[in-house]
């Protein structure tokens, strides 16, 4: 499902899955380019709601990882 959602944006060359419980969970998204992920963003980001869950989605870049 994510994969069809974003690719309208750009090449997607990996969509990954973590899911916390029905209806909530977190997903990346790795697109070919730059720009594309800027369009998903724009596009998506807290108007687009999937199936069973309780929010729209968040679509932004993913958090630096902290060490």
């Amino acid at each position: 499902v994510l994969r069809s959602m974003f690719a309208p944006y750009g090449n997607v060359l990996e969509v990954h899955l973590l899911k916390k419980s029905l209806g909530s969970g977190c997903g990346f998204v790795t697109f070919e380019k730059w720009s594309s992920c800027e369009a998903a963003i724009a596009a998506l980001h807290g108007k687009t709601q999937l199936d069973g869950a309780k929010m729209p989605m968040v679509v932004k870049f993913a958090d630096a990882k902290v060490s």
